[in-house]
């Protein structure tokens, strides 16, 4: 049965291509990644003469890898995957990884659960390993980028990024098990991270929204509250008067654990965010926002719009804006970078860059307008 290797070339980068194996053997043909690439030429100059000299010796490595790859196919000496591996479908496999992720208590698995639905929509007859290459995966991110929610808009870029890397993640380790022999999470194109940008509220702006009245009187305490306090919705609905402290040298402070990272926190919140909770009860059991909901209806949304196109403010606002409004309103007012990543709960102060970022290009725009 005829073999061939051919060396080939896709353009990955501005001015990158990278170099990849086209292989055919046993009447199947696969990609396979070498890890190596060339610079482009690009058509504002010529290349240097140090990328030149990197080109000649990649061209002359990936040569070397083709012939030696070509040599262990026609010999037998290549280290194949065990073919019973082979055989098994790749989306049962995908249940096993759902079921091990669950045991490390990961956050989000019905994200994995949603990811599992696409798969099964995509490949309702499974998909075997042995047939698991480039043009399946490239199928599949095709597919994910056509996705659409149950109301027939199109899927977040932010969800298009997290359906397909979980997908990449479970091939790289069923790469890394032997259940493949070349992996196509290599070879295949990710899809990039939106713009980070946040909406937000100055501080003129939040205070316009306190002297403008909401029919929903427990819906804007509420949002008022996270812009004092940059507590998530789901922190402010389960928050309990018992997690609500004093000390005379703090002042008020919230002890709760994160419905989103489960970390139990120490948050302290000003003398406004307190009096935004109203009178504390005897009963301290009981929930400070107990007229909070599961989940702001579309109509509860379309409220709190209404309440903000009311205060003259032209931005698309969501209940999450109040976070975002707290971060921003403490770096503006000089407070550093590392307190407001503690007071937001953050794991890595690189989510925290975001807000830094907002007030980077405020003060651009400021200084434009001079």
């Amino acid at each position: 049965m005829k073999t061939s290797v051919t060396l080939r070339s896709r353009k990955y980068m501005t001015n990158k291509v990278s170099l990849y194996l086209d292989v055919y053997h046993r009447g199947r043909r696969r990609q396979k990644s070498l890890g190596l690439f060339l610079y482009d030429q690009p058509n504002t100059r010529k290349l240097t003469k140090w990328e030149l000299k990197h080109n000649e010796d990649t061209n002359e490595l990936a040569e070397t890898a083709r012939s030696q790859y070509y040599y262990e196919l026609q010999t037998g000496q290549m280290k194949m995957i065990d073919r019973r591996k082979a055989k098994q479908d790749f989306i049962e496999y995908f249940k096993d990884f759902i079921n091990f992720k669950k045991e490390q208590k990961v956050r989000n698995i019905q994200n994995y659960n949603s990811v599992l639905k696409y798969l099964v929509k995509h490949s309702p007859e499974g998909v075997r390993f042995e047939y698991l290459d480039y043009e399946w995966l490239s199928s599949f991110r095709t597919f994910v980028d056509r996705g659409t929610k149950k109301n027939g808009k199109p899927i977040s870029q932010n969800t298009k990024v997290n359906y397909f890397d979980k997908v990449i993640a479970a091939i790289n380790e069923a790469h890394k098990q032997r259940f493949i022999d070349d992996n196509p999470a290599d070879l295949i194109e990710r899809f990039t991270e939106p713009d980070p940008s946040r909406n937000y509220l100055t501080e003129e702006e939040r205070d316009r929204l306190i002297a403008t009245d909401c029919c929903l009187s427990w819906l804007k305490t509420a949002f008022l509250f996270g812009c004092r306090s940059g507590l998530r919705y789901s922190d402010i609905r389960a928050l309990k008067w018992n997690q609500v402290g004093h000390s005379k040298n703090t002042g008020y402070y919230l002890t709760f654990s994160q419905q989103k990272t489960e970390r139990v926190v120490n948050h302290n919140i000003s003398e406004a965010a307190f009096q935004l909770m109203g009178e504390k009860p005897k009963d301290l059991s009981q929930k400070v926002f107990a007229c909070l909901p599961e989940k702001l209806s579309n109509t509860e949304n379309a409220v709190l719009q209404n309440w903000i196109n009311e205060a003259g403010i032209a931005k698309h606002i969501t209940f999450h804006c109040s976070r975002h409004t707290y971060a921003v309103l403490l770096l503006s007012n000089g407070v550093n970078i590392y307190t407001v990543s503690k007071l937001l709960g953050h794991k890595s102060i690189k989510t925290t860059e975001i807000y830094a970022h907002i007030i980077d290009k405020v003060k651009q725009e400021a200084a434009s307008i001079v």
